[in-house]
């Protein structure tokens, strides 16, 4: 068992704010948490006076771990059809990327990992599509991260940016009009 003592706790909870607080983790699971809490016998201890700790973080919208690592390429646009809602963001999930374990060191311990609609970042011009496919919620690990939910929700664009994105290749869908109608239609 893990004791982290002294620490500030934003608990989001019922409990508040606990400014010298205490947390009891057994395992992965957090045990307890509170301001006044009794640490078993061996426990491991670590004093934490002066720092702060907060849930972890969700990150609603992420494409973390769809870039292949080196290569610059994006698996997370599907750029040929402005309407794929059969596919998956998790089929393109590198599970041991980089950016997995930088987030989690980071906070974040939950993702909504969702598939491209790529933009235009300075010189980086990415397709904008109108149905790109469906989320995923993971949690954030240390080794893999573990799917809590494959189809979580369905991500669209509306609007101005795949109008853009097609306006320059004369395609559909050209107005906002034909953007509802194709969703409306799959």
């Amino acid at each position: 068992m893990l004791a982290i003592e002294g620490a500030k706790i934003f608990t989001l909870g019922p409990a508040g704010t606990i400014d010298a607080g205490t947390v009891l983790i057994e395992g992965e699971k957090i045990k307890a948490v509170g301001g006044r809490l009794e640490v078993p016998a061996g426990t491991r201890i670590v004093r934490a006076a002066g720092l702060t700790m907060v849930p972890g973080f969700v990150d609603a919208h992420s494409h973390l771990g769809l870039t292949s690592q080196g290569l610059g390429i994006d698996d997370a646009t599907e750029a040929t059809e402005q309407v794929s809602p059969q596919l998956r963001a998790l089929d393109a999930l590198d599970p041991v990327s980089p950016s997995l374990r930088i987030s989690l060191e980071n906070g974040v311990t939950t993702t909504g990992l969702l598939p491209g609609a790529s933009m235009s970042f300075g010189a980086i011009t990415e397709n904008i599509t109108v149905m790109p496919g469906m989320a995923s919620v993971l949690k954030v690990r240390a080794t893999y991260p573990e799917v809590l939910r494959a189809r979580a929700g369905l991500k669209m664009a509306l609007g101005d940016q795949p109008k853009r994105a097609v306006a320059e290749k004369k395609t559909a869908p050209a107005t906002r009009m034909n953007i509802v109608s194709l969703i409306r239609e799959n």
